[in-house]
Protein backbone atom coordinates (compact mmCIF):
# COMPACT_ATOMS: atom_id res chain seq x y z
CA UNK A 1 0.00 0.00 0.00
CA UNK A 2 1.14 3.36 -0.86
CA UNK A 3 0.40 6.44 1.41
CA UNK A 4 1.45 10.04 0.18
CA UNK A 5 2.02 12.38 3.66
CA UNK A 6 2.06 15.42 3.21
CA UNK A 7 3.25 17.94 5.87
CA UNK A 8 2.17 21.73 6.00
CA UNK A 9 3.65 22.64 9.48
CA UNK A 10 0.45 23.30 11.97
CA UNK A 11 0.56 22.24 15.98
CA UNK A 12 0.85 18.57 14.81
CA UNK A 13 4.36 19.00 12.72
CA UNK A 14 5.48 21.45 15.87
CA UNK A 15 7.49 21.98 18.92
CA UNK A 16 8.65 24.76 21.67
CA UNK A 17 11.38 27.18 20.95
CA UNK A 18 12.09 29.64 23.32
CA UNK A 19 8.70 29.69 24.81
CA UNK A 20 6.89 29.85 21.69
CA UNK A 21 4.87 26.95 19.39
CA UNK A 22 6.32 26.76 16.03
CA UNK A 23 6.71 24.40 13.47
CA UNK A 24 10.10 21.95 13.62
CA UNK A 25 11.76 20.69 11.07
CA UNK A 26 11.53 17.04 12.50
CA UNK A 27 7.98 17.42 13.01
CA UNK A 28 6.80 15.14 10.25
CA UNK A 29 9.24 12.44 10.97
CA UNK A 30 8.30 12.33 14.17
CA UNK A 31 4.74 11.93 13.48
CA UNK A 32 5.31 8.65 11.39
CA UNK A 33 8.00 7.17 13.22
CA UNK A 34 5.77 7.39 16.49
CA UNK A 35 2.86 6.24 14.46
CA UNK A 36 4.73 2.88 13.69
CA UNK A 37 5.99 2.60 16.83
CA UNK A 38 2.50 2.68 17.90
CA UNK A 39 0.86 0.90 15.29
CA UNK A 40 3.75 -1.68 14.53
CA UNK A 41 1.50 -4.73 13.41
CA UNK A 42 -0.11 -4.22 9.67
CA UNK A 43 2.44 -0.70 9.21
CA UNK A 44 4.88 -3.43 7.51
CA UNK A 45 3.78 -3.40 3.93
CA UNK A 46 2.92 0.67 4.21
CA UNK A 47 5.12 2.79 1.73
CA UNK A 48 4.67 6.34 3.46
CA UNK A 49 6.09 8.78 0.64
CA UNK A 50 6.54 12.40 2.05
CA UNK A 51 6.85 15.65 1.17
CA UNK A 52 6.76 19.46 2.81
CA UNK A 53 5.57 22.25 0.40
CA UNK A 54 5.01 25.22 2.87
CA UNK A 55 5.21 24.93 6.65
CA UNK A 56 3.47 27.56 8.35
CA UNK A 57 1.12 27.53 11.44
CA UNK A 58 -2.30 27.40 10.29
CA UNK A 59 -3.61 30.48 11.00
CA UNK A 60 -1.42 32.47 8.57
CA UNK A 61 -3.21 30.37 5.56
CA UNK A 62 -4.16 32.17 2.35
CA UNK A 63 -5.08 31.70 -1.35
CA UNK A 64 -1.57 30.93 -2.36
CA UNK A 65 -1.21 28.03 0.07
CA UNK A 66 -4.20 26.37 -1.03
CA UNK A 67 -2.70 26.42 -4.43
CA UNK A 68 1.10 25.45 -3.46
CA UNK A 69 -0.56 22.49 -2.13
CA UNK A 70 -2.96 21.95 -4.83
CA UNK A 71 0.12 21.87 -7.11
CA UNK A 72 1.78 19.13 -4.91
CA UNK A 73 -1.07 17.01 -4.62
CA UNK A 74 -1.17 17.13 -8.55
CA UNK A 75 2.71 16.59 -8.71
CA UNK A 76 1.95 13.40 -7.21
CA UNK A 77 -0.61 12.23 -8.68
CA UNK A 78 0.60 12.65 -11.92
CA UNK A 79 2.83 9.42 -12.30
CA UNK A 80 1.50 7.66 -9.87
CA UNK A 81 -1.80 6.96 -8.14
CA UNK A 82 -1.74 6.37 -4.19
CA UNK A 83 -3.89 4.53 -2.44
CA UNK A 84 -4.64 7.63 -0.75
CA UNK A 85 -3.60 11.07 0.42
CA UNK A 86 -2.81 12.05 4.15
CA UNK A 87 -2.27 16.00 4.90
CA UNK A 88 -1.02 17.06 8.10
CA UNK A 89 -2.17 20.16 8.59
CA UNK A 90 -2.93 23.01 11.59
CA UNK A 91 -6.10 22.56 13.86
CA UNK A 92 -6.99 26.27 13.34
CA UNK A 93 -8.39 26.39 9.30
CA UNK A 94 -8.34 22.41 8.77
CA UNK A 95 -12.19 22.92 8.11
CA UNK A 96 -10.90 25.89 5.47
CA UNK A 97 -8.93 23.87 3.83
CA UNK A 98 -10.41 20.92 3.79
CA UNK A 99 -13.67 22.65 2.09
CA UNK A 100 -11.01 24.28 -0.03
CA UNK A 101 -9.38 21.07 -1.66
CA UNK A 102 -12.91 19.17 -1.93
CA UNK A 103 -13.83 21.47 -4.36
CA UNK A 104 -10.73 21.44 -6.26
CA UNK A 105 -10.59 17.46 -6.30
CA UNK A 106 -14.79 16.79 -6.23
CA UNK A 107 -14.13 14.21 -8.61
CA UNK A 108 -10.26 12.29 -7.44
CA UNK A 109 -10.60 8.30 -6.99
CA UNK A 110 -8.65 8.09 -4.06
CA UNK A 111 -9.34 9.40 -0.44
CA UNK A 112 -7.80 12.37 0.95
CA UNK A 113 -7.30 12.92 4.42
CA UNK A 114 -6.86 16.15 6.55
CA UNK A 115 -5.23 15.57 10.23
CA UNK A 116 -3.85 17.63 12.67
CA UNK A 117 -3.00 17.69 16.61
CA UNK A 118 -4.60 19.77 19.53
CA UNK A 119 -1.19 19.65 20.93
CA UNK A 120 2.34 19.47 20.12
CA UNK A 121 3.24 15.68 20.00
CA UNK A 122 5.12 15.86 22.90
CA UNK A 123 2.08 16.74 25.20
CA UNK A 124 0.96 13.44 26.31
CA UNK A 125 -3.02 15.30 26.05
CA UNK A 126 -2.30 15.22 22.11
CA UNK A 127 -4.29 13.73 19.60
CA UNK A 128 -2.41 13.84 16.64
CA UNK A 129 -0.95 10.22 16.65
CA UNK A 130 -4.60 9.17 17.07
CA UNK A 131 -5.68 10.89 14.12
CA UNK A 132 -3.18 9.81 11.77
CA UNK A 133 -4.04 6.41 12.56
CA UNK A 134 -7.23 6.90 12.04
CA UNK A 135 -6.70 8.11 8.60
CA UNK A 136 -4.22 5.15 7.69
CA UNK A 137 -6.95 2.59 8.69
CA UNK A 138 -9.66 4.69 6.43
CA UNK A 139 -7.27 4.59 3.30
CA UNK A 140 -6.61 0.91 3.92
CA UNK A 141 -10.53 0.48 4.38
CA UNK A 142 -11.27 1.80 1.35
CA UNK A 143 -8.40 0.34 -0.72
CA UNK A 144 -9.41 -3.03 0.54
CA UNK A 145 -13.15 -3.03 -0.07
CA UNK A 146 -12.53 -0.93 -3.24
CA UNK A 147 -15.13 1.71 -1.79
CA UNK A 148 -15.65 4.18 -4.81
CA UNK A 149 -18.11 6.68 -2.62
CA UNK A 150 -15.26 7.25 -0.57
CA UNK A 151 -12.90 9.37 -2.74
CA UNK A 152 -12.40 13.08 -2.39
CA UNK A 153 -11.56 14.96 1.14
CA UNK A 154 -11.95 13.39 4.46
CA UNK A 155 -10.58 15.04 8.42
CA UNK A 156 -9.95 12.62 10.51
CA UNK A 157 -10.00 13.44 14.36
CA UNK A 158 -10.83 12.31 17.59
CA UNK A 159 -12.49 14.20 20.59
CA UNK A 160 -11.40 14.21 23.97
CA UNK A 161 -13.62 11.15 25.27
CA UNK A 162 -14.68 10.40 22.23
CA UNK A 163 -14.07 7.48 19.37
CA UNK A 164 -11.95 8.78 16.05
CA UNK A 165 -14.40 10.00 13.72
CA UNK A 166 -14.19 10.64 9.47
CA UNK A 167 -15.30 13.71 8.82
CA UNK A 168 -16.93 14.71 5.20
CA UNK A 169 -14.31 17.26 4.01
CA UNK A 170 -17.56 20.44 3.55
CA UNK A 171 -19.33 19.04 6.58
CA UNK A 172 -17.10 20.79 9.53
CA UNK A 173 -18.10 23.30 11.62
CA UNK A 174 -16.00 26.29 13.05
CA UNK A 175 -14.53 25.42 16.43
CA UNK A 176 -16.17 26.85 19.28
CA UNK A 177 -14.70 29.08 21.29
CA UNK A 178 -11.63 27.82 23.94
CA UNK A 179 -12.31 24.33 22.38
CA UNK A 180 -9.81 22.35 19.98
CA UNK A 181 -13.38 19.49 19.32
CA UNK A 182 -14.50 18.91 16.11
CA UNK A 183 -17.94 18.07 14.58
CA UNK A 184 -19.35 18.27 11.60
CA UNK A 185 -23.16 20.15 10.62
CA UNK A 186 -26.23 17.76 12.15
CA UNK A 187 -23.06 15.36 13.52
CA UNK A 188 -23.40 13.81 10.27
CA UNK A 189 -20.02 11.68 9.70
CA UNK A 190 -18.54 9.39 7.33
CA UNK A 191 -16.63 5.69 8.43
CA UNK A 192 -16.58 3.14 6.16
CA UNK A 193 -19.44 3.09 5.25
CA UNK A 194 -21.51 3.97 8.41
CA UNK A 195 -22.11 7.35 9.87
CA UNK A 196 -22.04 8.28 13.39
CA UNK A 197 -24.07 10.87 15.01
CA UNK A 198 -22.63 11.72 18.30
CA UNK A 199 -25.43 13.35 20.55
CA UNK A 200 -24.36 15.51 22.87
CA UNK A 201 -27.50 15.43 25.12
CA UNK A 202 -27.10 11.81 25.93
CA UNK A 203 -23.04 11.95 25.73
CA UNK A 204 -23.36 8.81 23.58
CA UNK A 205 -22.63 7.89 20.04
CA UNK A 206 -25.16 6.31 18.08
CA UNK A 207 -24.43 4.64 14.52
CA UNK A 208 -27.29 5.09 11.57
CA UNK A 209 -26.94 4.11 8.20
CA UNK A 210 -25.19 7.10 5.48
CA UNK A 211 -28.38 7.84 3.69
CA UNK A 212 -27.85 6.99 -0.33
CA UNK A 213 -28.43 10.23 -1.45
CA UNK A 214 -25.95 12.95 0.18
CA UNK A 215 -27.61 16.34 0.20
CA UNK A 216 -31.05 17.51 0.34
CA UNK A 217 -31.89 17.89 -3.52
CA UNK A 218 -30.34 15.57 -6.16
CA UNK A 219 -28.63 17.06 -9.11
CA UNK A 220 -32.02 16.01 -11.49
CA UNK A 221 -34.21 17.86 -8.97
CA UNK A 222 -36.04 21.11 -9.47
CA UNK A 223 -33.33 23.29 -7.00
CA UNK A 224 -35.84 25.49 -5.18
CA UNK A 225 -33.54 25.48 -1.94
CA UNK A 226 -32.27 30.20 -2.23
CA UNK A 227 -36.01 29.99 -1.55
CA UNK A 228 -35.75 28.71 2.01
CA UNK A 229 -37.67 32.00 3.88
CA UNK A 230 -40.05 32.40 0.81
CA UNK A 231 -38.03 35.93 1.32
CA UNK A 232 -34.73 35.06 -0.22
CA UNK A 233 -33.45 37.06 -3.31
CA UNK A 234 -34.66 34.34 -6.65
CA UNK A 235 -34.22 36.65 -9.29
CA UNK A 236 -30.83 34.95 -10.77
CA UNK A 237 -31.77 31.38 -9.54
CA UNK A 238 -33.08 29.00 -12.51
CA UNK A 239 -35.34 26.32 -12.97
CA UNK A 240 -32.77 23.34 -12.33
CA UNK A 241 -29.52 23.25 -11.27
CA UNK A 242 -26.23 24.10 -13.04
CA UNK A 243 -23.37 22.23 -13.74
CA UNK A 244 -20.96 23.17 -11.72
CA UNK A 245 -18.43 20.82 -12.41
CA UNK A 246 -17.67 22.81 -15.28
CA UNK A 247 -16.18 25.50 -13.26
CA UNK A 248 -14.61 23.05 -11.00
CA UNK A 249 -13.01 20.55 -14.31
CA UNK A 250 -9.44 20.69 -14.94
CA UNK A 251 -7.53 22.80 -11.55
CA UNK A 252 -8.96 25.75 -10.36
CA UNK A 253 -7.67 28.06 -8.01
CA UNK A 254 -8.24 30.80 -5.42
CA UNK A 255 -7.24 34.49 -5.67
CA UNK A 256 -4.22 35.32 -3.56
CA UNK A 257 -6.47 36.79 -0.73
CA UNK A 258 -9.92 36.58 -0.34
CA UNK A 259 -12.50 38.97 -2.33
CA UNK A 260 -15.71 37.66 -0.07
CA UNK A 261 -16.48 40.04 2.52
CA UNK A 262 -17.68 37.46 5.02
CA UNK A 263 -19.94 39.59 7.81
CA UNK A 264 -20.76 38.00 10.96
CA UNK A 265 -23.91 39.96 13.16
CA UNK A 266 -23.54 40.79 16.76
CA UNK A 267 -26.21 43.61 18.36
CA UNK A 268 -25.09 47.35 18.27
CA UNK A 269 -22.65 46.74 14.59
CA UNK A 270 -22.40 49.67 12.61
CA UNK A 271 -21.89 49.24 8.44
CA UNK A 272 -19.88 51.55 5.95
CA UNK A 273 -19.96 50.85 2.09
CA UNK A 274 -18.03 48.06 0.90
CA UNK A 275 -14.57 48.15 0.30
CA UNK A 276 -13.88 48.28 -3.16
CA UNK A 277 -12.01 44.78 -3.25
CA UNK A 278 -15.49 43.15 -2.41
CA UNK A 279 -16.99 41.23 -5.38
CA UNK A 280 -19.30 38.66 -3.34
CA UNK A 281 -21.07 39.09 0.55
CA UNK A 282 -21.74 35.90 2.70
CA UNK A 283 -23.71 37.12 5.70
CA UNK A 284 -23.78 34.87 8.32
CA UNK A 285 -26.95 34.81 11.23
CA UNK A 286 -28.06 34.71 14.03
CA UNK A 287 -28.51 30.93 14.94
CA UNK A 288 -32.65 31.50 14.22
CA UNK A 289 -31.11 32.50 10.69
CA UNK A 290 -32.00 36.11 11.64
CA UNK A 291 -30.50 39.79 11.42
CA UNK A 292 -31.05 42.81 12.68
CA UNK A 293 -32.32 44.30 8.91
CA UNK A 294 -34.18 47.52 10.39
CA UNK A 295 -31.01 49.35 11.10
CA UNK A 296 -30.41 51.79 8.22
CA UNK A 297 -26.32 50.96 8.37
CA UNK A 298 -26.66 47.52 7.11
CA UNK A 299 -29.74 48.63 4.56
CA UNK A 300 -27.30 51.02 3.40
CA UNK A 301 -24.64 48.67 2.87
CA UNK A 302 -26.73 46.26 1.08
CA UNK A 303 -28.04 48.87 -0.73
CA UNK A 304 -24.39 49.78 -2.14
CA UNK A 305 -23.54 46.69 -3.17
CA UNK A 306 -26.84 45.52 -5.02
CA UNK A 307 -25.88 48.70 -7.52
CA UNK A 308 -22.61 47.61 -7.91
CA UNK A 309 -23.82 43.97 -8.58
CA UNK A 310 -21.97 42.53 -5.34
CA UNK A 311 -24.29 38.96 -5.20
CA UNK A 312 -25.20 38.82 -1.46
CA UNK A 313 -25.83 35.32 0.25
CA UNK A 314 -27.07 34.42 3.70
CA UNK A 315 -25.86 31.54 4.93
CA UNK A 316 -27.00 29.75 9.09
CA UNK A 317 -30.62 30.13 7.61
CA UNK A 318 -33.31 27.24 7.36
CA UNK A 319 -36.24 25.67 5.41
CA UNK A 320 -38.79 27.03 8.19
CA UNK A 321 -41.00 30.29 9.17
CA UNK A 322 -39.08 33.01 8.86
CA UNK A 323 -39.02 36.05 11.71
CA UNK A 324 -40.86 39.25 10.90
CA UNK A 325 -36.91 40.67 10.38
CA UNK A 326 -36.78 38.39 7.01
CA UNK A 327 -39.40 39.92 5.36
CA UNK A 328 -36.98 42.09 3.78
CA UNK A 329 -34.57 39.75 2.51
CA UNK A 330 -35.81 40.04 -0.97
CA UNK A 331 -36.21 43.26 -1.03
CA UNK A 332 -32.51 44.00 0.27
CA UNK A 333 -31.07 41.57 -2.34
CA UNK A 334 -30.49 38.84 0.18
CA UNK A 335 -30.12 35.07 -1.18
CA UNK A 336 -30.55 32.52 1.40
CA UNK A 337 -28.38 29.87 0.81
CA UNK A 338 -29.36 26.29 1.72
CA UNK A 339 -28.54 24.20 4.90
CA UNK A 340 -24.91 24.08 4.75
CA UNK A 341 -21.68 24.57 6.67
CA UNK A 342 -20.63 28.01 6.87
CA UNK A 343 -16.80 27.40 6.26
CA UNK A 344 -17.98 25.23 3.12
CA UNK A 345 -20.20 28.56 1.90
CA UNK A 346 -17.57 30.64 2.67
CA UNK A 347 -14.73 28.47 0.62
CA UNK A 348 -17.10 27.77 -2.05
CA UNK A 349 -17.87 31.56 -2.69
CA UNK A 350 -14.52 32.35 -2.63
CA UNK A 351 -13.43 29.61 -5.43
CA UNK A 352 -16.33 30.69 -7.57
CA UNK A 353 -16.30 34.14 -7.25
CA UNK A 354 -11.95 33.04 -8.26
CA UNK A 355 -13.33 31.68 -11.52
CA UNK A 356 -15.95 34.61 -12.38
CA UNK A 357 -18.48 31.88 -12.03
CA UNK A 358 -21.51 33.44 -14.16
CA UNK A 359 -24.04 31.46 -12.97
CA UNK A 360 -22.96 32.35 -8.97
CA UNK A 361 -26.19 32.30 -7.79
CA UNK A 362 -27.17 28.47 -8.73
CA UNK A 363 -23.70 26.56 -8.31
CA UNK A 364 -23.89 27.88 -5.07
CA UNK A 365 -27.22 26.67 -4.41
CA UNK A 366 -26.09 22.99 -6.37
CA UNK A 367 -24.95 20.47 -4.04
CA UNK A 368 -21.28 19.39 -4.52
CA UNK A 369 -18.77 16.94 -2.26
CA UNK A 370 -21.61 16.57 0.08
CA UNK A 371 -22.02 20.07 1.22
CA UNK A 372 -25.54 20.98 1.52
CA UNK A 373 -27.79 18.53 3.69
Amino acid sequence: MNIFVIFTGGTICSSVNDGYIGPSGTGGDRLINDYKKLHAQGTENINFTTTKPYYILSENLNGGHINKLADCIDSFTSESMPDGIIIAHGTDTQQYMSCALSYMYPNLQIPIVLVSSNYILDDERANGIANFAAAVDFIKSCSDNHQGAHHGVYTAYKNENEASVIHYGTRLLPHMPYSDKLYSLDNIVCDSGISHSYDRQDNSLRKIHTPKTVGHISDNQKNNSADVHDTANTEHTVGSQVDIYKYLSGRPRFTETSPVLYICPVPGQQYSNVPDYVQAILLDSFHSGTLCTDDESFKSMLSDAAKRKIPIFLTGAENRIGYESTRIYKDLSISVLPKASPVSMYMKLWLLVSLNCENIYSCMSTPICHDII
